[in-house]
């Protein structure tokens, strides 16, 4: 499995970065699915449940960071990544609320003005294909995570 990885890190790693096709990115489909996840979190029967739902996720992400990290040791991207998803984590941490909860993946999915497509680093592209063989909202996580650096 390592080796699989390891392989598709090389070959990521020779390459340019990805650039959407579209003029958004990520696609419209991913911001329904994760809509439809915000509004799971909202309807949550307490905060506690709220940020449980919203934490399952950001741990898959985690992991699909750890898997990248034995296959690119010492990438210093992987690092930032990591940064990254922990400051959305405490994020979700702090929040006091469902709504609270809800409102980081609003915040996460907010275009800045001037977002007009968006490039990932070959090893931004391992991280969100790794996340999303580990389910389908890490990788979208971190579709929008790496969009706006």
């Amino acid at each position: 499995m390592v080796l699989r990885y390891a392989a598709l890190a090389a070959l990521l790693a020779c390459s340019a970065p990805a650039y959407a096709s579209r003029p958004a990115c990520p696609c419209e489909s991913d911001r329904v699915a994760m809509r439809d996840f915000r509004d799971r979190i909202a309807a949550a029967e307490s905060p506690e449940a709220a940020r449980e739902l919203a934490l399952d996720q950001t741990r898959l992400g985690h992991k699909a960071i750890s898997r990248v990290a034995k296959a690119l040791p010492n990438n210093p991207e992987l690092v930032e990544a990591d940064a990254r998803l922990t400051t959305f984590e405490a994020n979700i941490g702090a929040a006091t609320t469902q709504a609270e909860v809800a409102n980081q993946f609003d915040q996460l999915m907010a275009t800045p003005t001037g977002a007009t497509n968006c490039a990932y680093t070959p090893t931004e592209v391992l991280i969100v294909v790794i996340g999303f063989l580990l389910g389908i909202l890490p990788g979208i996580l971190f579709l929008f995570l790496f969009l706006f650096c």
